[in-house]
């Protein structure tokens, strides 16, 4: 096998030339909204993820995320990812994956990586609470208002409303609270 030729100067200036053109042109990301699955054990009226598919991001896809993020995000020292779904809660084994490999290669970046999601509330218990706090992992939750507003819109797949699951977990979101 041949081996390729060292570049010229001319070719390596060529390319720092373009990578410093993208860099200056394009701004660093600096969030990144990472859908880990379609799925969701709710079938609000208004959300935006129609057929609620049970496929999750894989393992591939998680760690390519990641290091996508550390690159793009050039100078930023905390960059951020934001957990979506459907209901991020239910790849709970993807967001640990994320957050487990994403603080290792943060490292490599000096750099910290920042999390966030946006939940329903309404699968939170000790552990998945204890996990986002060790890991600083703050969250949106939604709620649509008063018990009624909310079961209206709000409902668990089987049709149930889902205010009174997620207003008995408030205290113990309090708990982990940051």
């Amino acid at each position: 096998m041949t081996p390729y030729p060292e570049p010229s100067f001319a070719t390596r200036c060529a390319v720092a030339f373009k990578q410093l053109l993208v860099e200056q042109t394009f701004t660093p990301v600096q969030l990144i909204d990472m859908l880990i699955t379609e799925n969701c054990n709710c079938r609000c009226d208004y959300c935006f993820i129609e057929g609620k598919r049970a496929r999750t991001m894989s393992e591939e896809i998680v760690r390519a995320t990641v290091d996508f993020l550390l690159l793009k995000s050039r100078h930023q020292k905390k960059p951020e990812i934001l957990f979506l779904g459907g209901e991020p809660l239910l790849a709970f084994d993807m967001m640990q994956l994320t957050v487990d490999y994403g603080q290792r290669q943060a490292e490599r970046y000096y750099k910290k990586l920042v999390f966030s999601m946006t939940t329903n509330g309404t699968l939170f218990d000790d552990e998945k609470l204890s996990f986002c706090r060790r890991h600083g992992i703050k969250f949106l939750l939604s709620i649509d208002g008063d018990e009624e507003t909310h079961n209206t819109h709000r409902k668990f797949a089987d049709g149930r409303g889902t205010y009174k699951a997620v207003a008995d977990r408030i205290p113990l979101m309090k708990q982990y609270q940051l």
